[in-house]
């Protein structure tokens, strides 16, 4: 059982029905080897000791107990999440993994089969297995651009070979293996995640 709070305060067990099941009167119970057992919550509790001698939390968010055990989370005015934003997409057109959309981050994107890659386009047996290709955003120019990468795989911009480095516009079609992505920006000179 995963209970978890909506804004509006109600509780739903998650791990239930896709998350859906709303529990009005949730009773604090917890399944232990000999049945159910009321518990009390710990309370939130310090993780690091700080240069003061006192403890501080060095995570992004503070996180809230409330009385039945439920933790909602809280951003830290003025803090970074430290998250990843997404700058883009790659969506597949055409191909063995056609439908399925790939997040691309601020920096380079690595596209492959491996599953280490940034892009894992793991079904298509064409494409080779790490760097076959790159789609980098630099947050600096706010451009998108796209680099061919040391492998035997051709690439093709929009139906013409990659020899080199080349910009990228919304749209355009990157062709790899046996299949077809389509670049779809976020962030570029509309909107930067910077500036939010």
């Amino acid at each position: 059982m995963a209970i978890m709070k909506y804004s509006n305060g109600k509780l739903y067990d998650s791990a239930q029905n896709g998350g859906n099941d709303q529990m009005d009167d949730f009773s604090p119970t917890m399944p232990t080897m000999g049945g159910f057992e009321n518990f009390a919550a710990p309370a939130p509790g310090p993780t690091v000791p700080d240069v003061n001698g006192g403890f501080t939390n060095p995570g992004m968010y503070q996180p809230q107990m409330d009385d039945i055990g439920v933790t909602t989370v809280q951003p830290l005015d003025g803090i970074s999440t430290g998250a990843d934003p997404v700058v883009g997409w790659l969506v597949c057109v055409k191909g063995p993994d056609m439908g399925k959309d790939y997040r691309l981050h601020s920096g380079t994107n690595f596209i492959g089969r491996s599953e280490r890659m940034d892009v894992c386009i793991k079904n298509d047996t064409a494409i080779s297995r790490e760097s076959a290709a790159s789609v980098s955003y630099d947050d600096r120019s706010r451009t998108f651009f796209i680099q061919k990468g040391e492998v035997r795989n051709l690439i093709y911009l929009n139906g013409r070979a990659l020899r080199s480095d080349a910009d990228l516009a919304i749209y355009d079609r990157i062709e790899i293996g046996n299949t077809m992505l389509v670049f779809v920006p976020l962030c570029g000179q509309q909107f930067n995640w910077q500036e939010v």
